[in-house]
C-alpha cells in the first residue's frame, strides 16, 4: 500500500509539473518538434522542387527524386507517412506552396494534445472515501508467464564489459616439449 502511494504521489507531482510546462508554451508545436523542423527546414532549402499539380510535388536531392502529395499528406520516402511529421522533401514542397509547414503536421504533435494530455489531475488517496466493496473483494493476480522451451540456462548472460574483462587475461607462454625453454618448439630445438 505505502508503494503504490508513493507512486501515486510522485505521478501527481510530474503530471503538475508538466501541465504548468504546457500551459507555458505559446508555440503550436511541442519544443522538440519546432527544433527538429528548424533543423529539417535548413535541409529543405537546398532542395529543388517541381510542381506537378495542385496536390503532387517531385523534390529531387542530388540523385533521388521524390514525390510529396499533399493533401494525403505523404511521400514516397515513407518519412512523412510515418513519422506524421513533415520530413525535408514535404518542407520544401510546403514552402514551394507557400503553407504554414507546422499545418501538415499531425495534430498529436501540437501544444493543445499535450495541454489535453495533462488536463486531468492524479488525486491522492482520501482515506476518507471507502473503496467500492467490489473493488475490495477483488484478488489482481500476477499474469501467465509460459515457461520458455527448452533447457533452462544454468549461469547468467554476461555484460559487454565482463567479456572484455575475461578476454583480457594474460596467455601462459608456450613452452618447448623437449627441453622446457619458452620461445621455441620441439621442431627448433637446438639443445
Amino acid at each position: 500500500m505505502v508503494e503504490s502511494a508513493l507512486l501515486r504521489l510522485m505521478l501527481t507531482r510530474w503530471f503538475a509539473a508538466r501541465r504548468i510546462q504546457a500551459g507555458m508554451m505559446t508555440i503550436v508545436l511541442t519544443k522538440g518538434v519546432e527544433k527538429l523542423l528548424a533543423g529539417r527546414a535548413e535541409r529543405a532549402s537546398i532542395l529543388s522542387v517541381q510542381q506537378i499539380d495542385h496536390h503532387h510535388y517531385e523534390v529531387r536531392s542530388g540523385t533521388s527524386v521524390n514525390v510529396v502529395n499533399m493533401s494525403q499528406r505523404k511521400c514516397s520516402y515513407r518519412m512523412f507517412d510515418l513519422d506524421k511529421l513533415t520530413c525535408i522533401h514535404a518542407i520544401a514542397a510546403v514552402e514551394k506552396a507557400n503553407i504554414c509547414r507546422i499545418s501538415k503536421c499531425h495534430p498529436y504533435f501540437w501544444t493543445e494534445y499535450l495541454r489535453k494530455g495533462y488536463a486531468n489531475s492524479i488525486m491522492p488517496i482520501d482515506d476518507n472515501f471507502p473503496l467500492p466493496g467490489l473493488v475490495q473483494v477483488k484478488v489482481c493476480k500476477p499474469p501467465y508467464v509460459r515457461p520458455k522451451s527448452g533447457r533452462p540456462k544454468l549461469s547468467r548472460i554476461k555484460g559487454h564489459f565482463e567479456m572484455a574483462l575475461a578476454s583480457k587475461k594474460p596467455r601462459k607462454p608456450h613452452a618447448c616439449s623437449n627441453c622446457g625453454h619458452v620461445g621455441h618448439n620441439r621442431k627448433t630445438c637446438i639443445g
